[in-house]
C-alpha cells in the first residue's frame, strides 16, 4: 500500500506541475508588473502577519477594469510581515484575472485568480 501511495503522489505532483506550467505559458505573454506595495501596519491581522482579506484587497486593486465579479480563488502560499515589498503581477486574459503577488524573488505570498464581467 505505501508504494501505491506513493506512486499516487508523485503522479498528482507531476500532473499539478504540468497543469501550472500550462496556466503560465498561456498567460506569460499578458504579464504586467505593477507598482510595488510595502506591507504597512493595517495589512496586519493579530499575528503581525498580513491578513488574508488584505492580500485579496491588493489583487482586486490591481484590476483596472471595472467589472462585476463572477469568481474568485485564492492560493496562500507565504506569509508578509510588516516593512515586506509585494511585487504585484498580473495576467490578464478574457474575462479572467490572475494575480501574483510576489516577494523580491519572485516566489509568490498569494495568488489570486479572479474571474467576471467587465462593465
Amino acid at each position: 500500500e505505501k508504494v501505491e501511495e506513493k506512486v499516487e503522489e508523485k503522479v498528482e505532483e507531476k500532473v499539478e506541475e504540468k497543469v501550472e506550467e500550462k496556466v503560465e505559458e498561456q498567460v506569460e505573454e499578458k504579464a504586467e508588473e505593477k507598482q510595488p506595495i510595502q506591507i504597512q501596519s493595517y495589512h496586519l491581522d493579530g499575528n503581525n502577519h498580513v491578513n488574508n482579506g488584505q492580500y485579496i484587497k491588493m489583487a482586486m486593486s490591481e484590476i483596472e477594469e471595472d467589472i462585476i465579479p463572477t469568481g474568485l480563488r485564492t492560493d496562500f502560499r507565504i506569509q508578509a510581515k510588516l516593512g515586506d515589498v509585494i511585487y504585484p503581477v498580473v495576467y490578464k486574459s478574457e474575462n479572467r484575472w490572475v494575480i501574483a503577488l510576489n516577494n523580491s524573488e519572485g516566489k509568490p505570498y498569494s495568488v489570486t485568480e479572479i474571474r467576471g464581467q467587465i462593465c
